[in-house]
């Protein structure tokens, strides 16, 4: 029952969740905290009624900035699915920690959904499930989740505890959850939030295949930048960018007319760094149907160039 209830707020929100890693100004160069809040209202006035953040964007930074906003004004968070997410640790005790450092940075004594952010290779994930289960059972949070787990470990971490929520990367070229995490989640009747809707800004057409970020920049290790696929990538872009040509649609704004049409996803989400790109990701026209379909289709043969890989993050 506590899941379906989350299942149906994420779904109230026709527009895409907020993704607010760039306001803990990592990997991508200098954020202005101004430009951070006046993205973070604009989303909200747009109608956004779901904010996803991470302990582990900026040391905590922008869970700072979003508790910032809740603090000076505290009706946002009426009707607010605010969520995040702490690394996993080797005992319950330091990851109930975590929980506690992010509900002080946020200024809420609730969090309504509280993510293992990754699971770590030889780290044991029980004790941090454990922590997740007593923080909802003591109502400091009020869902459990997990984000980035495989299929075997969502299955084994489920089997631990119920959990409500399951967050992985999912967009118009990126399909190998279809097969795995998406209909896993509907087995279990776990909520599905997708994140990476515009393929780490690869959909938005700003920057071509191959390209090259600064060092420390998270976008040089993931597979839509890599140069083993920038000649299939190529191609794949300039036919998706050819479709929304002939629909006078641009190419982001599809992408995330696309993700928020998918039934099968509770919430996508989408960043902002300005509020001018919150406008942008926010206020979208309605969707053409036909523009859809034809993009769904073009989409599925871009990432047949990506494998059968569980993350579009190449690690060393």
């Amino acid at each position: 029952m506590e899941t379906r209830m989350l299942i149906e707020e994420l779904k109230k929100n026709p527009a895409p969740g907020l993704g607010s890693a760039a306001f803990g100004v990592i990997h991508q160069g200098h954020q202005d905290d101004r430009d951070s809040l006046s993205a973070l209202m604009t989303a909200l006035d747009a109608g956004v009624r779901h904010i996803d953040t991470a302990a582990a964007y900026g040391s905590g930074h922008s869970e700072t900035v979003i508790g910032r906003l809740i603090r000076r004004r505290p009706s946002v968070r009426d009707g607010l699915v605010l969520a995040s997410k702490g690394g996993i640790k080797g005992s319950k005790k330091n990851f109930l920690k975590e929980i506690d450092n992010s509900r002080r940075r946020l200024g809420c004594e609730v969090v309504d959904i509280y993510y293992i952010h990754w699971p770590m290779e030889g780290v044991d994930p029980r004790p941090s499930l454990e922590a997740l289960a007593e923080a909802r059972e003591k109502r400091i949070i009020r869902y459990a989740g997990v984000s980035n787990f495989s299929p075997r470990q969502l299955r084994s971490a489920h089997a631990f505890i119920p959990l409500d929520a399951c967050q992985f990367p999912y967009n118009l070229i990126w399909r190998n959850p279809e097969t795995g995490l998406i209909p896993l989640c509907g087995e279990l009747g776990i909520a599905r939030v997708a994140y990476a809707a515009l393929a780490q800004g690869f959909l938005t057409g700003k920057y071509p295949p191959g390209s090259r970020f600064p060092h420390g920049d998270h976008r040089e290790r993931t597979a839509f930048f890599a140069e083993e696929n920038a000649r299939a990538l190529g191609e794949g872009l300039k036919k998706l960018k050819g479709l929304c040509d002939a629909y006078n649609t641009a190419l982001p704004v599809a992408a995330l007319q696309w993700i928020v049409s998918r039934e099968h996803i509770e919430s996508g989400l989408v960043g902002a760094r300005t509020a001018s790109q919150a406008k942008e990701n926010f206020i979208l026209p309605a969707a053409d149907p036909a523009l859809l379909r034809e993009i769904d289709n073009e989409g599925k043969e871009i990432a047949a160039c990506f494998g059968n890989a569980d993350t579009f993050f190449t690690f060393p």
